[in-house]
């Protein structure tokens, strides 16, 4: 039997989209080299050339210009809300200007969860050609550990890229400043734009912050270094104005560490409610007293997430079932 010939093409930087598709094409090659060809492309030569190559299957988080003209199935994989980013001075983000013509002339749109097309107010023009492919994980980490109560350890992942997306680091520093009875140390990575980061963190500075709390910013960190800062903090904190995105929760999870998270209306999509609050300070003590049971929370929702049961789920709905014979 001839192998499927299939294409991944991610954005150029190593943001989680990038990450997303090559742990997919990863984890193909793995275990299905028998089936597929699959190649990960990630430059915009890469871009243009798609549009004229042949292939069963192009998976692509880039809109094309138009439908790639020798594939059998084009999959546009929306992860951003385009009329938000799109905004933004990058060149390649004016890409997203195309977004409505790829959901039309695509077979399929793939999304992590139906909230942008109910935010978006596509969900009935399109769903009969929408599919669901959740986010991942690759593995769960053994991290039940106990926790020193009057010293806490607290992560935040985010980025400055996107200033109104991103401020919410100052919401969550306004919350977290009224906690006074406990030391609190707070890394934050913040990586890429430094304007928007000397932006956010001007704000923060503004706060009047109790004694016993400590943060520190950090810029990008790899993913091998990024699981230690996973694996050495106490409680996974994260909010947003605009998200749509949402991998680094579920790698805390998979450290077993208790989440909080402000407000938003993507998470009812996706969370249990046990992880969302409006009163950070109340969620905290909360944590504290029921260590144990909050950190098995995120490992049993995590579960669900194993990249194994997402790929071989993306595989017989998305290349299985689909005839690629002319």
């Amino acid at each position: 039997m001839k192998k499927k010939k299939i294409y991944f093409l991610a954005p150029k930087n190593k943001w989680w989209t990038y990450f997303y598709y090559k742990d997919i094409v990863s984890y193909l090659d793995e275990n299905y080299w028998e089936n597929y060809d699959v190649y990960f492309l990630n430059t915009f030569f890469d871009y243009i050339k798609l549009h004229f190559i042949k292939s069963d299957i192009i998976f692509s988080i880039i809109p094309f210009i138009f439908k790639p003209l020798f594939t059998k199935k084009y999959i546009f994989n929306l992860h951003w809300n385009y009329k938000i980013e799109r905004k933004n001075k990058w060149l390649w983000v004016k890409l997203l200007y195309l977004t409505e013509l790829n959901l039309w002339f695509s077979n399929k749109i793939m999304l992590t969860s139906y909230y942008l097309a109910d935010k978006l107010n596509f969900r009935e023009k399109y769903d009969y050609k929408i599919s669901i492919s959740p986010l991942f994980i690759d593995k769960i980490s053994l991290n039940n550990k106990n926790l020193d109560q009057d010293n806490i350890k607290i992560l935040t992942v985010s980025s400055a890229n996107f200033l109104n997306k991103w401020l919410w680091v100052y919401n969550i520093a306004k919350e977290l400043f009224k906690i006074n009875n406990k030391n609190i140390y707070w890394k934050i990575i913040l990586p890429w734009n430094v304007n928007n980061k000397k932006i956010i963190l001007d704000k923060i500075k503004k706060i009047d912050k109790p004694k016993n709390i400590t943060y520190k910013v950090y810029d990008f960190i790899e993913r091998e270094k990024l699981d230690t800062f996973y694996l050495n903090t106490d409680i996974f904190i994260y909010a947003s104005n605009f998200e749509t995105w949402w991998w680094v929760i579920m790698e805390a999870c998979s450290f077993w560490k208790p989440i909080i998270l402000l407000e938003n209306d993507l998470w009812k999509y996706i969370f249990p409610n046990y992880f969302i609050t409006r009163n950070i300070e109340k969620k905290f003590k909360y944590i504290i007293m029921n260590y144990n049971n909050e950190s098995n929370n995120s490992l049993e929702f995590i579960k669900k997430y194993l990249i194994w049961d997402i790929i071989n789920k993306l595989i017989k709905n998305e290349i299985l079932n689909y005839n690629t014979n002319l």
